[in-house]
């Protein structure tokens, strides 16, 4: 286990809303495939400065869910 795994925080377990097969799996009890999969899924991230406005962030996410990509409420 690495030095830094906080269980607590870095733990996780499939939930059935993400993939009913997997439900209720932690990550150590996947395949191993599984794991790499998940490990090297690819995702595009924009940080915003410290300095935009919550105001600002809350417009963002608005346009963005005004695509056919939702994503959840805070």
């Amino acid at each position: 286990m690495l030095a830094d795994f906080k269980p607590e925080i870095d733990d996780f377990t499939v939930k059935s809303t993400h993939n009913k097969e997997l439900a209720d799996k932690k990550f150590e009890d996947l395949d191993e495939d599984i794991q790499n999969r998940i490990r090297d899924y690819e995702f595009t991230v924009h940080i915003l400065a410290s300095t935009v406005d919550d105001r600002d962030v809350i417009q963002i996410f608005r346009r963005i869910n005004a695509t056919n990509y939702n994503f959840n409420k805070q």
